[in-house]
């Protein structure tokens, strides 16, 4: 605890005397860190040596081990396995960092079988197999195999035996350097066993050879390879050598393949990096060091040996600097001490008092904010839940609905488990969710209550975090959609049976259209026709007998014709005979009716000139009018100077585009009230099975898109 220092002005005489004690105190501080720092180093140095040499002791003594195990196996070849493990052992009791001990069978591809069959009558069901991303998987056909025949200890490594170590990565630098010295060779650092995740081991290998054999590669016949905790090997070396735990000194352990620095063991804190690059530099936390190597079954090992730098005074010197301060510091501070400390306890005391009285107002807001909650909550249609880490619910409002079973039944079951009625696609997608541990909404299922009716529910939820951001599970809240879901089929339907009843009027309109135009045409014009060879042989008699009058029947013939044109015209309107002529005379006939009366430029490109195979008499009609109504729109709205027309096949459909390069914006025309052009066009493009788009922006025109799917244009239209 510390205390605030008075305010009052401190003495000269007590300056004085700090000031001169602190100058002798510096002086000899100077004098003694520079004695002991001499000390210090050449302590440093002889440590360093001596870690070094017990080091190199300790890896002989194991490599040692290995070449006896090694000289028995190569002067017995049929060495049982009894004897072996019994070598392997004893060399495990003798030095507890060693994990295992394993013998390499070389065994050639055509000896594989014979191999295998004995493995199994003294192992049980074993394979030769062989690393493959890391997985032990039955190895490949190769011309040779090196194979583990034993191993000890057992059970803990049986699962290695079979496996060949040629295929294990980092081994094959040292099965090569082994081969060709006839050496024990080191591996650099890897995991053992495999499953155990970091690299904390590694193993030396030594061939053995066949007796009687003139060239070193016939006579391998195998390889001994002892595994070595690395760690533990360098803590029993340095606890041999009373290294392990120096005051003020640390030491680092380091493997040097020759393609990385890799730590083995360090005591004391730090790092050791920069040292490694350059032993007179300090690290960042202010230590140097010495660097010395080991050499030791062809693998390069670094004894880095770290210490804080002597610069600084030494403990003589601090006590000197101490003793000289510190009775007149601390008798000054004394009696201010106390004066302080019953202050900072009136002030501890009072905040205490007040963080107290927060809190209890805290909590006392939190339960009414809990119970609105709740009641808001079951006066509401939604509900609530939460749900653990495993996703089981912890916690469910009472008036949720999950069909026949009570919530209460549903406590620590996950959503899973619960009858609802979903998509298994979707409900995979939302297990993903899950398990991601984001945010979801508006996840859509339903259940059946006792009665068999059926409740849509909608629930959304939200991840929670411990401060840690450790995952605690699932909160949120659901609702009862039924209503929504019953109008929403019922619009649905509705709108359904509106397309299908304007449709049916469409066809009934057509029709009447039809009957009409062919009345005009059959009895009218036929009136018409009478009447005017009637009026034509009366202007020949008249013109003979009565020339006064015949300016008068010459207009009257006029009249009749003028009414055999509005009939002719009638009829176009209602329904246009072209249409019996097929679609593309139609479509013709109206680009043609289109430039004479609107004065606008009008191409028509018909690609397929077979499209009347396509349609059938009332689909060819329905495309007729929606080119009819497209081209109406343009000449009314549009202000355009130029249209375009194309009628072509894509992919099974009969698609026809219509642009223009009028004033645009025409999308938004059927929202507007009573503009029905648009619509009628989209209904019945819908009627036909097809599709409707419109492309439009102020300024670059407008551009109708229908398509129709050529095999559903009969039917649709029927």
């Amino acid at each position: 605890m510390s205390f605030p220092l008075s305010r009052k002005p401190v003495s000269i005489a007590a300056l004085l005397v700090l000031g001169a004690g602190l100058a002798l105190t510096g002086v000899m501080t100077v004098w003694l860190a520079g004695a002991d720092a001499r000390r210090n180093q050449q302590s440093f140095e002889h440590a360093a040596d001596i870690s070094q040499a017990a080091f190199r002791h300790e890896f002989d003594e194991a490599i040692n081990g290995l070449a006896i195990v090694n000289r028995r196996i190569a002067g017995n070849d049929a060495i049982s396995r009894r004897h072996f493990h019994g070598l392997a052992m004893q060399l495990v009791e003798m030095h507890p960092y060693i994990q295992a001990f394993s013998y390499a069978r070389v065994v050639p591809g055509d000896q594989r079988r014979a191999f295998e069959a004995k493995l199994r009558e003294e192992h049980g069901n074993i394979v030769v197999t062989e690393m493959r991303d890391g997985v032990a998987v039955p190895a490949g056909e190769r011309p040779h195999y090196l194979v583990i025949d034993d191993i000890a200890p057992e059970p803990s490594n049986r699962k290695a035996v079979g496996l060949d170590i040629s295929t294990i990565p980092g081994k094959e630098a040292a099965l090569e350097r082994a081969r060709t010295t006839g050496q024990p060779s080191a591996t650099g650092l890897f995991a053992f066993p495999p499953e155990v995740p970091g690299k904390h081991s590694f193993a030396v290998l030594m061939p053995v050879y066949r007796s009687g054999t003139a060239a070193r590669d016939d006579a391998v016949t195998g390889y001994t390879t002892v595994v070595l905790h690395a760690p533990t090997f360098v803590e029993s070396v340095l606890r041999h050598a009373a290294l392990l735990h120096r005051e003020q000194t640390g030491l680092g352990i380091y493997i040097d393949d020759g393609k990385r620095t890799e730590l083995v063991y360090r005591t004391g804190g730090g790092e050791d990096d920069r040292i490694l690059d350059d032993p007179e530099i300090a690290t960042a936390d202010g230590k140097i060091g010495i660097v010395r190597e080991v050499n030791a079954a062809g693998l390069r090992w670094l004894v880095v040996s770290s210490r804080a730098p002597v610069s600084v005074m030494s403990g003589s010197a601090w006590v000197a600097l101490g003793a000289g301060t510190s009775i007149s510091i601390l008798f000054a501070l004394y009696l201010q001490s106390l004066a302080v400390q019953a202050s900072y306890l009136t002030r501890t005391n009072a905040r205490l008092r007040r963080n107290i009285d927060s809190r209890k107002r805290i909590e006392h807001a939190l339960r009414a904010s809990e119970e609105r909650f709740e009641s808001l909550a079951r006066m509401s249609s939604d509900w609530y839940w939460e749900q653990d880490a495993e996703f089981r619910f912890t916690k469910i409002s009472s008036n949720a609905v999950f069909g026949s079973v009570p919530t209460s039944e549903l406590i620590g079951k996950t959503r899973s488990e619960m009858p609802l009625e979903i998509d298994p696609g979707e409900f995979d997608e939302h297990l993903q969710v899950l398990k991601a541990h984001v945010s979801f909404t508006d996840l859509e299922y339903h259940v059946r209550d006792r009665n068999g009716k059926v409740h849509w529910m909608s629930v959304s939820g939200e991840p929670l975090f411990a401060p840690d951001g450790t995952f605690l599970g699932y909160r949120g809240t659901g609702k009862d959609i039924t209503a929504r879901k019953e109008t929403e089929q019922a619009l649905r339907q509705s709108q359904t049976e509106l397309r299908d009843l304007a449709a049916h009027q469409a066809r009934v309109k057509e029709d009447e259209r039809k009957r009409i135009a062919r009345e005009i045409h059959d009895d009218l014009g036929q009136n018409l026709l009478a009447l005017r060879i009637d009026v034509l042989l009366l202007e020949g008699e008249i013109r003979k007998r009565l020339p006064e009058v015949n300016d008068r029947v010459h207009g009257l013939l006029s009249h009749v014709d003028n009414v055999v044109r509005s009939m002719r015209a009638i009829i176009n309107d209602l329904r246009p005979p072209v249409l019996d002529l097929g679609l593309q005379c139609a479509f013709e006939w109206q680009v043609q009716q289109f430039r004479q009366r609107s004065g606008i430029a009008c191409t028509l490109d018909l690609e397929d000139g077979n499209v009347d195979s396509v349609l059938d008499e009332e689909a060819a009609t329905s495309l007729f009018r929606i080119l009819q109504e497209s081209l109406t729109n343009v000449s009314r709205h549009s202000q355009a100077r130029h249209v375009d027309i194309r009628l072509h096949r894509s992919f099974g459909s009969l698609v026809l585009e219509i642009s223009d390069d009028g004033v645009g914006g025409q999308s938004n025309d059927m929202r507007k009230p009573r503009s029905f052009g648009l619509i009628g066009i989209r209904e019945r493009v819908y009627s036909l099975g097809g599709e409707f788009r419109v492309a439009s922006t102020p300024g670059n025109g407008t551009t109708l898109t229908i398509m129709i799917p050529a095999t559903a244009t009969s039917a649709a239209a029927a």
